[in-house]
């Protein structure tokens, strides 16, 4: 399960992630950052378990520079693995 939770400070969105990010959330949080505008972040601070289809979307997420905020060592290292 994956929550979704949406706060800006009127310059920026951020799109905070609780849960388990897997290849079916994908959908509903490519439609989240459609309608953010066009300065958005993702707060992984509280997830817990992503997939392969997870990490690929925020690989690319991070590759069109959305900044992932607070994303736990094992995220970052994986998703820097799947950029090279």
């Amino acid at each position: 399960m994956l929550k979704i939770e949406r706060s800006s400070d009127g310059n920026v969105t951020t799109l905070h992630l609780i849960g388990r990010l897997q290849e079916e959330h994908i959908p509903e949080l490519v439609r989240e950052i459609e309608k953010s505008g066009s300065v958005i972040q993702i707060s992984m601070a509280e997830v817990d378990l992503v997939d392969l289809a997870g990490i690929r979307f925020l690989a690319r997420c991070r590759s069109e520079g959305i900044p992932l905020l607070s994303s736990s060592q094992y995220i970052t290292e994986w998703i820097d693995k799947e950029l090279l």
